[in-house]
C-alpha cells in the first residue's frame, strides 16, 4: 500500500487514480491532521509526500514516519528548493526526492527502484 499525502487535492487525486490504475492500493490525506496514528500504518509500503503543506512539512512528517517504520521508502515531492532543503534532504538516506513538476512515470519509476511492486 501507498500512502500519498498532498494538500493540492486535484494532484493528489490525479496521482492516486494513477497509482490504482498501475495496482496500487493507495490511502491518501490532505495532511497530517488526517492521519490515524502512524503506528497503526502497518500496511504502508512506501509513502509520497508533498513537501510543501500548512500544519508541517513534508520532511517532518517523513522524519515522524520514518522513526516509526524505518524500513519503509519514503518520496518526497517539491517544488520548492533551496540549497538548505537541498542539504537536508540529502542528509536522510531513506528519502527520495521528486521535483515537480514531473511525468507519472518517473514516479512509477522510482517505486520500482525502491522495490515496491505493482499490487501491494
Amino acid at each position: 500500500m501507498v500512502l500519498l499525502m498532498d494538500d493540492d487535492d486535484a494532484f493528489r487525486g490525479a496521482l492516486a487514480d494513477n497509482l490504482r490504475e498501475d495496482g496500487y492500493a493507495v490511502v491518501d490525506f490532505s495532511g497530517v491532521h488526517e492521519l490515524p496514528p502512524l503506528a497503526k500504518l502497518t500496511e504502508v509500503k512506501a509513502v509520497v509526500t508533498d513537501y510543501d503543506m500548512p500544519g508541517t512539512d513534508g520532511l517532518a512528517f517523513a522524519e515522524q514516519f520514518h522513526a516509526v517504520h524505518p524500513d519503509t521508502p519514503i518520496i518526497v515531492v517539491t517544488a520548492y528548493s533551496t540549497p538548505q532543503l537541498e542539504a537536508d534532504l540529502a542528509t536522510r538516506t531513506y528519502l527520495s526526492v521528486l521535483r515537480k513538476p514531473f511525468d507519472y512515470d518517473d514516479l512509477h519509476e522510482l517505486l520500482g527502484q525502491i522495490v515496491l511492486p505493482a499490487h501491494c
